[in-house]
Protein backbone atom coordinates (compact mmCIF):
# COMPACT_ATOMS: atom_id res chain seq x y z
CA UNK A 1 0.00 0.00 0.00
CA UNK A 2 1.36 3.20 -0.95
CA UNK A 3 1.96 5.68 2.32
CA UNK A 4 1.37 8.80 -0.35
CA UNK A 5 -2.59 7.93 0.19
CA UNK A 6 -2.65 7.08 3.16
CA UNK A 7 -1.02 10.21 4.34
CA UNK A 8 -3.25 11.96 1.40
CA UNK A 9 -6.18 10.78 3.10
CA UNK A 10 -4.87 11.50 6.74
CA UNK A 11 -4.78 14.78 6.12
CA UNK A 12 -7.84 15.46 4.19
CA UNK A 13 -9.51 14.00 7.32
CA UNK A 14 -7.63 16.47 9.52
CA UNK A 15 -8.54 19.67 7.65
CA UNK A 16 -12.34 18.09 7.62
CA UNK A 17 -11.55 18.00 11.83
CA UNK A 18 -10.38 21.44 11.83
CA UNK A 19 -13.39 22.78 9.45
CA UNK A 20 -15.88 20.46 11.84
CA UNK A 21 -14.20 22.24 15.12
CA UNK A 22 -14.57 25.87 13.59
CA UNK A 23 -18.22 25.15 12.37
CA UNK A 24 -18.77 23.52 16.18
CA UNK A 25 -17.49 26.28 18.13
CA UNK A 26 -19.40 29.23 15.60
CA UNK A 27 -22.79 27.12 16.77
CA UNK A 28 -24.67 28.88 19.89
CA UNK A 29 -25.34 26.34 22.56
CA UNK A 30 -28.63 23.97 22.28
CA UNK A 31 -29.29 25.60 18.55
CA UNK A 32 -29.65 23.47 15.67
CA UNK A 33 -27.13 22.29 13.66
CA UNK A 34 -26.81 24.21 10.43
CA UNK A 35 -26.37 22.97 6.93
CA UNK A 36 -22.81 23.74 6.59
CA UNK A 37 -22.37 21.24 9.98
CA UNK A 38 -24.68 18.63 8.74
CA UNK A 39 -22.04 18.69 5.10
CA UNK A 40 -19.07 18.79 7.66
CA UNK A 41 -20.69 15.62 9.61
CA UNK A 42 -21.49 13.86 6.31
CA UNK A 43 -17.80 14.51 4.66
CA UNK A 44 -16.67 12.73 8.28
CA UNK A 45 -18.38 9.75 7.81
CA UNK A 46 -17.26 9.23 4.27
CA UNK A 47 -13.65 10.07 4.51
CA UNK A 48 -14.04 7.87 8.13
CA UNK A 49 -15.19 4.67 5.61
CA UNK A 50 -13.27 5.36 3.37
CA UNK A 51 -10.08 5.05 4.91
CA UNK A 52 -10.90 1.94 6.58
CA UNK A 53 -11.85 0.86 3.57
CA UNK A 54 -8.09 1.77 1.95
CA UNK A 55 -6.37 0.35 4.93
CA UNK A 56 -8.57 -3.09 4.39
CA UNK A 57 -8.43 -3.85 0.43
CA UNK A 58 -4.93 -5.44 0.41
CA UNK A 59 -5.17 -7.23 3.00
CA UNK A 60 -8.63 -8.77 2.49
CA UNK A 61 -6.80 -9.50 -0.92
CA UNK A 62 -4.06 -11.35 0.30
CA UNK A 63 -5.97 -13.23 3.31
CA UNK A 64 -8.82 -14.75 0.96
CA UNK A 65 -5.90 -14.92 -2.15
CA UNK A 66 -8.26 -12.90 -4.81
CA UNK A 67 -6.68 -12.29 -7.98
CA UNK A 68 -7.58 -8.88 -9.74
CA UNK A 69 -5.83 -9.45 -12.62
CA UNK A 70 -7.52 -9.61 -15.91
CA UNK A 71 -10.09 -8.21 -17.88
CA UNK A 72 -13.81 -8.33 -16.70
CA UNK A 73 -12.73 -9.49 -13.52
CA UNK A 74 -14.91 -8.28 -10.59
CA UNK A 75 -12.74 -9.88 -7.64
CA UNK A 76 -11.56 -6.27 -6.63
CA UNK A 77 -14.36 -4.09 -6.78
CA UNK A 78 -16.86 -6.73 -5.48
CA UNK A 79 -14.52 -6.71 -2.24
CA UNK A 80 -14.61 -3.07 -2.24
CA UNK A 81 -18.31 -3.42 -1.79
CA UNK A 82 -18.47 -6.25 0.69
CA UNK A 83 -15.90 -4.19 2.56
CA UNK A 84 -17.78 -0.83 2.24
CA UNK A 85 -20.80 -2.74 3.74
CA UNK A 86 -19.69 -4.07 6.27
CA UNK A 87 -17.53 -0.73 7.79
CA UNK A 88 -20.53 1.35 7.18
CA UNK A 89 -22.76 -1.00 8.73
CA UNK A 90 -20.10 -1.35 11.83
CA UNK A 91 -20.01 2.29 12.22
CA UNK A 92 -24.00 2.75 11.82
CA UNK A 93 -24.10 0.38 14.92
CA UNK A 94 -21.60 2.53 16.55
CA UNK A 95 -23.79 5.70 15.88
CA UNK A 96 -26.40 3.77 17.42
CA UNK A 97 -24.62 2.36 20.35
CA UNK A 98 -23.44 5.50 21.47
CA UNK A 99 -26.57 7.68 20.63
CA UNK A 100 -26.20 9.81 24.04
CA UNK A 101 -22.33 10.85 23.34
CA UNK A 102 -23.61 11.98 19.79
CA UNK A 103 -26.57 14.06 21.37
CA UNK A 104 -27.16 16.86 18.22
CA UNK A 105 -25.10 14.86 15.52
CA UNK A 106 -26.76 11.39 16.45
CA UNK A 107 -29.62 12.21 13.54
CA UNK A 108 -26.94 13.41 10.83
CA UNK A 109 -24.84 10.79 11.56
CA UNK A 110 -27.50 7.96 11.38
CA UNK A 111 -28.86 9.06 8.19
CA UNK A 112 -24.92 9.86 6.96
CA UNK A 113 -24.31 6.09 7.36
CA UNK A 114 -27.68 4.95 6.34
CA UNK A 115 -26.90 6.85 2.58
CA UNK A 116 -23.66 6.02 2.43
CA UNK A 117 -25.02 1.61 2.49
CA UNK A 118 -28.02 2.42 0.24
CA UNK A 119 -25.63 2.55 -3.08
CA UNK A 120 -23.37 -0.96 -1.89
CA UNK A 121 -26.91 -2.47 -1.48
CA UNK A 122 -28.00 -1.34 -5.00
CA UNK A 123 -24.53 -2.42 -6.39
CA UNK A 124 -24.40 -5.57 -4.58
CA UNK A 125 -28.51 -6.89 -5.87
CA UNK A 126 -27.38 -5.27 -9.13
CA UNK A 127 -24.21 -7.79 -9.32
CA UNK A 128 -25.92 -10.70 -7.98
CA UNK A 129 -28.81 -10.19 -10.72
CA UNK A 130 -26.02 -10.37 -13.19
CA UNK A 131 -24.72 -13.31 -11.60
CA UNK A 132 -27.81 -15.04 -11.81
CA UNK A 133 -27.85 -14.24 -15.29
CA UNK A 134 -24.69 -15.95 -16.68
Amino acid sequence: MDIEVILSWSLSFLIFLLVFNVLRKRKPKGAKLSVWLKLATFAMCFYATSIVVILLYWMVLDVFHLNTEGFMNLNGPFAVLIIWTVIAAGLLGLAIRYKHSLTNYYTTVKVSQIILLLPSFLIFTIFLFLISTK
